[in-house]
């Protein structure tokens, strides 16, 4: 495929360059990535459907993305029909084990 550009044709905001023991790997993100200044950690934005469920998969995601991009927390945006019904604040180390039930071991992702 094309530099910055995902297999599903979608253009990447960023790509990664990451190392994992003997693999070097490069990486393609559609995240959206805040730099608050320098006394506030970097933020990623996620925008959900309000009635959605949050999957173990979404977690997943949400974690590897945030980990290769050394970003602290995400900010979760709730919506429904295009109208804004709240927002969380979610630690990267939570993401995990962020919703009851979907939890998973991020040392077992690392191995």
């Amino acid at each position: 495929g094309v530099m910055g550009q995902s297999e599903e044709g979608r253009l990447l905001r960023r790509a990664v360059q990451f190392r994992f023991n003997d693999l070097s790997l490069m990486l393609g993100s559609d995240t959206v990535i805040f730099n608050r200044g320098a006394r506030s950690p970097e933020l990623s934005l996620r925008v959900e459907d309000a009635e959605s469920e949050v999957t173990k998969l979404t977690c997943l995601d949400y974690w590897l993305d945030n980990t290769l991009n050394n970003v602290s927390q995400t900010a979760v945006c709730y919506h429904k029909e295009g109208k804004v019904h709240g927002y969380s604040m979610v630690r990267t180390e939570d993401l995990p084990s962020w919703r009851d039930g979907v939890a998973f071991e991020p040392q077992a992702v690392m191995e």
